[in-house]
């Protein structure tokens, strides 16, 4: 059933931080597919724009 079918649980427009080489940068979701997120790094250009698995999004952390 499509149920058993994991889905990354953030919407197209969400704000995350994604880990690239253990450190945590701030984008914004583009696109899901399944469980994986394609998001755009903010203050990069779209080269950077990919796909991450559920490891490497997590929900934008509160400014200290």
């Amino acid at each position: 059933s499509t149920r058993d079918i994991p889905v990354s649980p953030y919407a197209r427009g969400a704000q995350v931080e994604v880990n690239y080489k253990d450190k945590w940068y701030p984008a914004t979701v583009l696109e899901t597919y399944g469980e994986l997120t394609q998001a755009h790094y903010d203050n990069y250009t779209s080269a950077w724009d990919e796909w991450f698995t559920p490891d490497r999004v997590r929900p934008r952390q509160a400014s200290k």
